[in-house]
């Protein structure tokens, strides 16, 4: 009976043995193979790399970082307690309002080259701060698409605009169009000039939240953090973004 006990406490223990050197083993293989891909691509990184550099650009680094012209900060209420960040330019001379609505993981502040362009044309020009995006406010319930286009909603009805128009670059662009599906008779009367929709899509809301377009991939970097991480890197950021804006 001794001898069956040892065997019986004998079997876990060398379960949990083998399953600790096999995970040890599977950690450490995945570290050679990362290592060996990566030594794999990165040529092939740095010469795509340098393609995309040598890319004749329209705009210099001084110019897309260049401040927002008679741009002034306000915040705007918005539900639940939360404010909107919101850069506003005076009115210009051609009666016309400009209302942009940046992407995701973006802010008001990207529009620089369009809002310099804009105001050189004398329009007036707003740009909303998102949640969690700029200095607006955020909560999970403000991620919502009602609550996103009720900000919308406010900041049209706190800056009085009237003749203007609407330009959403990617999320900002499907959050524009939820905005005007549920608010025709506000849009038409304050954006009767229409709506501009750069790099967006009308997609499944679930799909778009879930990662780049709902595919798997996307998934995987979005909800592990590794696009993060990658966005980071200053030879594949620039890569990325190629990709999804441009094929020079």
């Amino acid at each position: 009976q001794a001898l069956a006990s040892q065997r019986a406490c004998a079997h876990p223990i060398m379960a949990l043995a083998v399953h600790a050197f096999a995970s040890r083993c599977l950690f450490y293989s995945c570290i050679v193979l990362v290592a060996i891909l990566a030594a794999y691509i990165q040529p092939s990184l740095r010469r795509a790399h340098e393609r995309l550099a040598a890319y004749p650009q329209p705009l210099s680094y001084q110019e897309l970082t260049s401040p927002l012209a008679d741009a002034e900060r306000s915040v705007v209420p918005a539900g639940a307690g939360r404010t909107i960040s919101v850069l506003a330019s005076p009115h210009g001379t051609s009666g016309r309002t400009l209302l942009l609505v940046h992407g995701f993981k973006m802010s008001a502040s990207t529009w620089s080259p369009v809002w310099n362009e804009l105001r050189k044309k004398g329009h007036r020009v707003i740009a909303v701060d998102l949640p969690g995006h700029g200095e607006s406010d955020f909560s999970k319930e403000a991620l919502s698409l009602a609550s996103l286009t009720a900000d919308l909603r406010a900041v049209a009805e706190h800056f009085d605009i009237r003749n203007g128009a609407i330009v959403g670059h990617s999320l900002g662009g499907f959050v524009a169009i939820k905005y005007l599906l549920d608010n025709a008779v506000q849009a038409a009367e304050r954006l009767p000039l229409g709506f501009v929709c750069l790099a967006c899509t009308a997609g499944h809301w679930q799909r778009f939240i879930g990662g780049a377009g709902g595919n798997w991939h996307g998934n995987l970097l979005m909800n592990t953090g590794l696009f993060d991480l990658l966005m980071r890197s200053d030879l594949i950021a620039p890569l990325i973004m190629a990709k999804k804006l441009a094929k020079p």
